[in-house]
């Protein structure tokens, strides 16, 4: 089956649906002590959208509960997302002991970059 196009108005029909909230909330609960909140609304969101666009009735299933499963998806998904980010280790930080910042062609360098960089 193909995605359906979503408007702004179904979706925001279905965001103001109280059981595709508490199914969302219930979802997200699950995962608030290893996402943030902000991370957990965006999840939601998201999920609510893609099970908008992909749930067909024809095949039995309450629109509930193709909600769970996108919301449980995207929030899997963030998580792996996040695990994947590379981390400073003490053994990475000892590379950087040494670094001689009084090098003046690097700090001319430095001294070109914006304060945002």
């Amino acid at each position: 089956m193909k995605d359906k196009k979503i408007s702004d108005r179904e979706f925001e029909e279905a965001y103001k649906n109280p059981d595709n909230r508490n199914m969302i909330r219930m979802v997200c609960s699950s995962f608030s002590n290893t996402l943030s909140p902000d991370i957990l609304e965006s999840c939601g969101m998201l999920a609510l959208w893609k099970c908008l666009r992909s749930h067909d009735e024809k095949y039995g299933q309450k629109f509930t509960s193709s909600l769970y499963r996108f919301v449980r998806w995207e929030c899997i998904r963030e998580l792996v997302s996040h695990n994947r980010k590379p981390t400073l280790t003490q053994e990475t930080t000892e590379d950087f002991e040494d670094f001689n910042t009084e090098n003046d062609e690097i700090m001319e360098f430095v001294n070109l970059l914006s304060p945002s960089q």
